[in-house]
C-alpha cells in the first residue's frame, strides 16, 4: 500500500491557502483540532490521504470501528487533505487534519510536501496547542511565528530561534522552507491543570487570529456560549480545593503583569499579513 495516495484528480484552486492540525503532543485539550472543523464545516472535496501505517503507532492513538447499515468499518487514523472554499472570500482553503506522527517525521513531512506542492499552495498556517502556566480565567494567548526570519520581520511576527527537542509540526516547517512555501505557525496556551478536556477557548482564540491575519472568515464568535459554559464549569471544580484557588490566583497575577508589559497591535499585523499576501499573488 502506498503511503501516498491521491483521491481525485489534482482540482484547480484559487490562491490556495492551508490550514494544518494534527493531534497529539501538539493538540493539548483539542484546541487545535478543534479549531480546524471549523474549516471542514461546509462543502469540501478528499483530494489525497496519507496513510497513518508508517507514521502512526495505533497502540498509542488506536483505530476506531463502526458499524454503518450493518457493516463494521475500521476508521484508520491517516492524514486527509481536503480542498474547499474559503468563506466569504474568492480563494481556496487545503486542509490538512490526520494523526501527529510517531515514527518517520521527515517523510511524513516530504510526503505533506509533496501533496502542498503539487495542490500549487503558496502559504501553510498550521494551529497548535500546547500546556503552560496559564489560567483559564484568562484570554488564552497566541503566538504566531515564522522560521522564516523575513517573513516574520515582514508580518510582524516572532522569529523562531528557539532551542531544545524538535517536533513533528516543526519538521513539516523545515520541509516547507526547504520547497520555498511560506508558513506560519499559530500556537495557543492551554492551562496545563485542565489539558486532559475540550477546551473552546484556545480553539476560539486560535480561529479569531487566524482570521485577523488572513482575512479569512471563521466562526470563531460562535464559539461564546461554550467558552463561557467551559469556564464556569473549570471554575466550580477549582473552587472545590482551597490550594488550587490560590494556585489559579497566582497564576492570574503573573499572567495580568505581563499582559501590562506588552501591548500587541493586532490591526497592524493583519495590515502587514494582508500587504505581503497582495504582493505574493495571493
Amino acid at each position: 500500500m502506498h503511503a501516498l495516495r491521491w483521491v481525485a484528480k489534482r482540482p484547480t484552486l484559487r490562491s490556495p491557502l492551508a490550514v494544518v492540525a494534527l493531534q497529539g503532543r501538539s493538540d493539548s485539550g483539542q484546541g487545535a483540532s478543534s479549531a480546524l472543523a471549523d474549516f471542514r464545516a461546509g462543502s469540501g472535496e478528499l483530494a489525497a490521504v496519507v496513510n497513518g501505517d508508517e507514521f502512526v503507532d495505533y497502540t498509542d492513538h488506536r483505530p476506531h470501528i463502526h458499524t454503518v447499515d450493518g457493516s463494521r468499518i475500521i476508521e484508520w487514523p491517516d492524514t486527509k487533505i481536503h480542498v474547499t472554499a474559503a468563506k466569504s472570500s474568492d480563494r481556496d482553503l487545503v486542509i490538512v487534519e490526520g494523526v501527529e506522527p510517531h515514527f518517520r517525521w521527515r517523510r511524513y513531512a516530504y510526503l505533506l510536501g509533496e501533496v502542498l506542492a503539487e495542490l500549487d499552495v503558496g502559504m501553510v498556517i498550521t494551529l497548535s496547542s500546547s500546556i503552560a502556566d496559564v489560567p483559564h480565567t484568562r484570554p488564552p494567548t497566541v503566538v504566531g511565528s515564522s522560521s522564516n526570519t523575513d517573513l516574520s520581520a515582514q508580518l510582524g511576527l516572532r522569529a523562531d530561534v528557539e532551542h531544545g527537542p524538535a517536533t513533528a509540526v516543526g519538521t513539516i516547517h523545515d520541509e516547507l522552507d526547504a520547497r520555498g512555501i511560506e508558513s506560519v505557525s499559530l500556537r495557543v496556551a492551554v492551562p496545563h491543570y485542565v489539558a486532559g478536556s475540550n477546551n473552546p477557548a484556545a480553539s476560539q482564540a486560535l480561529l479569531e487570529r487566524f482570521e485577523r491575519i488572513t482575512g479569512v472568515q471563521t466562526d470563531w464568535a460562535d464559539y461564546r456560549v461554550d467558552v463561557e459554559a467551559w469556564r464556569a464549569d473549570v471554575s466550580e471544580a477549582v473552587n472545590e480545593d482551597p490550594d488550587v484557588v490560590d494556585y489559579v490566583a497566582a497564576l492570574e497575577a503573573a499572567f495580568d503583569e505581563a499582559a501590562a508589559s506588552t501591548a500587541p497591535d493586532g490591526e497592524d499585523l493583519a495590515a502587514d499579513f494582508q500587504r505581503f499576501l497582495r504582493q505574493q499573488g495571493h
